[in-house]
């Protein structure tokens, strides 16, 4: 028997919540036989500030994630976390 590999993974961005990157990339997953999980870590949707940046990135290493893709406004603030 085969076990799954299972992945979470996501984009930390503002107003990011009619991005088609989930849908993207959980296909692409599955189509590797993975279970793979992307999420949508929206600022504006969870009321945080721009500043909240550090602590995002370390609550998804807390939760396990894989990676995670960065977009506006935070192109250039995640320079010195890498």
């Amino acid at each position: 028997m085969t076990e799954k590999t299972s992945y979470r993974v996501g984009l930390i961005g503002a107003d990011i919540q009619l991005s088609k990157s989930p849908a993207l990339h959980m296909r692409e997953g599955a189509a590797h036989g993975l279970d793979y999980v992307y999420e949508l870590v929206d600022i504006h949707a969870r009321n945080l500030p721009e500043s909240a940046l550090p602590t995002l990135l370390d609550e998804l290493v807390e939760r396990g994630f894989a990676g995670t893709n960065i977009t506006h406004p935070f192109k250039q603030a995640v320079i010195p976390y890498l």
